[in-house]
C-alpha cells in the first residue's frame, strides 16, 4: 500500500495481488488502486472494496469480481469500514462511525438495497466492528470504550452476541484488553 498526498486530502493507493500460499504465482488483481480489499465471497466470486472514489466524505463500499468487472457501489452516505460478506455472500456488516446518531453496525444486501442499522454505537464514547456466525444467522460485534487518552486507546472490551433482529443477545466482558478490531467467528 502507498500513501500520496495532494493538496488538502490524503490519497490512498492499493495494489490487490493474489499468490498460492507457498508464495509462487503472484498475479496483481485489476482492481482499481482507490480500492482496499475488505473481503473475499466465501464462493470466491466476489471482493468487496472500500474506496474514497466518488465518496462525498471518507470511504465508500463496493462490490466487484476478482477481475475488476461488475463493480456496483452498495453504500451511499456515511464512511463504512471494517466490512464482511455474510457467510451466503448476500449481505454485507460494516461499521459507520460517519452518520452522528445512526452510526454503528449496519447491514446492507449485496445490491446496495435494504441499509439499516442493526447495533448503534456512539462513536464518541466507543469503538466497534462485527462479523457473522458461521450460520450467517447471528453477530457478534466488538465494543471498546474508549478511555478519552489522546491516542483515543479503547480499553476494556465488550463482545455483544446477537440475532440480527435483536433477539437472543448475550454479552461477555473482557477487562483491560486492550484494542480488539475486526473479530471473527469460526
Amino acid at each position: 500500500m502507498i500513501i500520496l498526498g495532494r493538496p488538502g486530502k490524503p490519497h490512498w493507493v492499493f495494489a490487490t495481488r493474489r499468490v498460492n500460499i507457498d508464495g509462487t504465482r503472484p498475479e496483481e488483481l485489476p482492481v482499481p488502486p482507490e480500492d482496499g480489499v475488505q473481503d473475499w465471497s466465501s464462493d470466491g466470486r466476489w471482493f468487496l472494496t472500500a474506496s474514497q472514489r466518488g465518496a462525498k466524505n471518507g470511504w465508500q463500499l463496493y462490490i466487484m469480481r476478482p477481475d475488476g468487472t461488475e463493480q456496483r457501489r452498495i453504500t451511499e452516505e456515511g464512511n463504512p469500514f471494517y466490512a464482511r460478506f455474510s457467510p451466503d455472500g448476500r449481505r454485507v456488516l460494516y461499521t459507520d462511525n460517519g452518520r452522528g446518531e445512526q452510526s454503528g453496525i449496519w447491514v446492507v444486501d449485496a445490491d446496495g438495497k435494504n441499509a439499516r442499522v442493526v447495533f448503534p454505537v456512539d462513536p464518541q464514547k466507543t469503538t466497534a466492528s462485527a462479523c457473522w456466525s458461521p450460520d450467517g444467522k447471528r453477530i457478534a460485534i466488538t465494543l471498546a470504550v474508549i478511555n478519552g487518552s489522546v491516542a483515543r486507546v479503547p480499553t476494556p472490551v465488550q463482545v455483544v452476541v446477537k440475532d440480527l433482529d435483536g433477539g437472543h443477545r448475550s454479552e461477555i466482558h473482557i477487562p483491560e484488553a486492550g484494542r480488539t478490531d475486526m473479530p471473527d467467528w469460526r
